[in-house]
């Protein structure tokens, strides 16, 4: 094992790997070496808040699933 910041580098690169989610654009991420998972974020708002107004309206009787796909940043 090396000692000092270049050998602390090394050892991340080699044995950590991180994954995060977030709803920001790719440029801001340029420089994190992680792999994003970027969700869209007022997507998902507007439509939990659909969703619960036809919930207290009672026009949505049953529950159901939705998908809102998110989009893969990958490390550089």
């Amino acid at each position: 094992r090396q000692s000092g910041e270049s050998g602390v580098d090394r050892y991340f690169e080699q044995q950590v790997s991180l994954a995060a989610f977030t709803d920001a654009t790719p440029t801001t991420l340029d420089d994190i070496p992680v792999t994003w998972a970027s969700t869209p974020a007022r997507e998902l708002g507007t439509t939990l808040a659909d969703r619960m107004m036809q919930k207290i309206t009672h026009e949505e009787t049953h529950s159901s699933n939705l998908i809102i796909p998110a989009r893969l940043i990958a490390e550089k």
